[in-house]
């Protein structure tokens, strides 16, 4: 009998993950119900049912109910006394159905995971959720062959962790797609001028996820700044037995790595130098610059009444190409040689056109 008792405990708790959530609490009655069709009991008591959902009220944190308060007359002593009657039983279910929704999508949005991987990671969070959640499977899109598989991808992911957690040195090949002479696609490793693929020997910092891709942020013993490593094209990835160059001994990292600070400054992580640079723009693009730069560290000047000029510091490069890519509303002033560079790479799109 206390074996049954274990079991249906589980089953008790495998139903509510399932059948209920706080929107959609079971009465016994539905319970003993749901017991008879769904896990083939027979003839299971309602007091036996209120039993052990009283346990697992008791001893498990995500069950939880409706509690009444109740009161007789003791016959004995002639005293009113009370008591709580629990019903409506349900399963606190780790995520509200808005946060798992924001979570399915981050999933969905991503760059780095191939179709097979967000239907599985997708199936594993939603039957967490149970019966009542809208599945959203039918809305996955995404291109398979990114490089990587997915076990290769979580990988490089846990050893890059480790190697950050340990401040090791890290070893790895570099990969990108080549076509060859018959216009078949694949995925290789980098080579050198001789032929020899190239190892990668780098100081890990961070992992961040930006523009729907998966970075590593490193520094090679051979320079004093950044790098920027997309992990999904990583392989072979080996802790190294030495310690990492301190981040303080890297230029302009002296306080540390500001994560928040340092992605507004490498809008597209890229290497290079950090400079001041004017944007000018209309008033009313104002909320989609501080999308793109945020709030802090800007400096507005010669302001009228329909445009402002922004200050900021931002990554050379970076801001080359977003400049590119947002001339139509936005114009850079300063510094002058940024200037002159954007002048001459709109001068090479215009003759691409020609």
């Amino acid at each position: 009998m206390a074996q049954d008792n274990n079991i249906l405990l589980l089953d008790l708790l495998t139903l509510l993950q399932k059948y209920s959530n706080s929107k959609n609490r079971l009465s016994q009655k539905e319970i003993i119900e749901i017991l008879e069709q769904h896990f083939h009991y027979k003839n299971v008591s309602r007091k036996t049912v209120k039993n052990n959902l009283e346990k697992l009220r008791r001893y498990t944190d995500n069950i939880d109910a409706k509690r009444t308060e109740r009161s007789f007359i003791n016959k004995e002593t002639g005293e009113k006394e009370e008591f709580d009657v629990y019903t409506d039983y349900y399963y606190q279910h780790p995520f509200t159905e808005s946060e798992l929704r924001l979570v399915i999508d981050g999933i969905l949005f991503s760059k780095h995971m191939t179709k097979t991987m967000k239907t599985e990671l997708i199936d594993k969070l939603e039957k967490m959720m149970g019966n009542h959640y809208k599945k959203r499977k039918n809305h996955i899109l995404a291109d398979d062959g990114i490089g990587l598989d997915d076990s290769q991808l979580f990988e490089n992911i846990n050893h890059l962790d480790k190697a950050i957690s340990t401040m090791r040195k890290v070893t790895f090949t570099y990969n990108r797609y080549v076509v060859n002479a018959v216009g078949k696609i694949s995925f290789e490793p980098e080579r050198s001028k001789d032929g020899q693929i190239r190892k990668y020997v780098m100081n890990p910092y961070q992992m961040v996820a930006t523009n729907g891709r998966y970075y590593l942020i490193c520094n090679n013993d051979r320079y004093n700044n950044m790098s920027y490593y997309r992990i999904d094209r990583i392989s072979d990835v080996i802790i190294e037995p030495v310690e990492r160059k301190p981040i303080k001994k890297i230029d302009g990292y002296e306080q540390g790595l500001l994560m928040q600070e340092h992605m507004k400054q490498h809008i597209y992580l890229f290497s290079g130098e950090l400079i001041r640079a004017s944007i000018r723009f209309q008033k009313k693009l104002l909320t989609e610059f501080i999308d793109w730069f945020g709030k802090e560290h800007i400096t507005f000047s010669n302001q009228t009444e329909d445009e402002i000029t922004a200050t900021i510091q931002v990554n050379y490069n970076a801001l080359r190409k977003w400049a590119l890519q947002y001339g139509l509303y936005f114009r850079v002033i300063e510094p002058a040689q940024l200037v002159d560079d954007i002048k001459e790479d709109i001068k090479q799109v215009r003759k691409n056109y020609e």
